[in-house]
């Protein structure tokens, strides 16, 4: 299928229209934009958004699954380790008190002893 033509009806290569997407960036002040970085950025933020090996396929028309397997598998690491971050500052700040929720409003530290046990 075919979305972009030229004035002549006939299909645009990929080489074609990269050089015209660079070109085009380049003349809007936007240095080392290319329509791959594009589409590279663009796959990266579906798979982190939860969109399936299928999904990018369908989308990027990609006929095998390799790239849509490497997009997801790393979006799956990085959700991973968010979560174990996460994880592991709920741990780190699970006892913390806090001095006004024990204190009241306004009271300062210096007016009272305070014991926590």
């Amino acid at each position: 299928m075919t979305f972009i033509t030229l004035r002549r009806g006939t299909n645009v290569g990929k080489e074609h229209l990269g050089a015209w997407f660079s070109e085009a960036a380049e003349r809007a002040g936007l240095f080392d934009c290319t329509a791959h970085g594009i589409r590279k950025a663009a796959a990266r933020r579906l798979a982190e958004a939860g969109a399936t090996v299928n999904q990018l396929m369908a989308i990027f028309g990609w006929t095998r699954p390799d790239m849509a397997i490497k997009y997801t598998r790393e979006a799956s690491k990085k959700h991973m380790a968010a979560e174990a971050i996460g994880g592991l500052v709920r741990n780190e700040t699970e006892n913390v008190y806090s001095l006004t929720a024990i204190l009241g409003e306004g009271t300062t530290a210096e007016t009272r002893v305070l014991s926590i046990s």
